[in-house]
């Protein structure tokens, strides 16, 4: 199961999604994300915490030591399927990124 987080031009959204090459069932829509480099930070805990920290990390640790900038695409946080309902496990968080010298030009 997928939570996307996109930025557009009228707010922020928040989707619970699927990654699918199937047709997209009545009353759902598609958002097509672009292929691109992503950088995958992996957590164990409880998910709201854990992805939370991720995010925070990324933004202060990671990011300015890189050599790449934020791509402004959606973020996509990665949550196993489980037949009962859980705040904790194994998550992923992807997050789009490009070269800095890509962003100059």
């Amino acid at each position: 199961m997928l939570g996307v987080t996109t930025c557009q031009s009228d707010g922020i959204y928040y989707y619970i999604a699927a990654a699918t090459d199937r047709p997209v069932p009545e009353g759902m829509f598609e958002y097509e994300i672009p292929a691109a480099t992503w950088v995958i930070f992996e957590s164990d805990g409880r998910f709201k915490e854990s992805i939370q920290n991720i995010f925070r990390r990324f933004l202060t640790e990671w990011l300015p030591f890189s050599g790449y900038v934020y791509a402004e695409l959606p973020d996509i946080e990665v949550y196993p399927l489980n037949q009962e309902w859980s705040q904790e496990g194994h998550s992923a968080v992807w997050i789009g990124i490009k070269k800095e010298r890509e962003n100059e030009e």
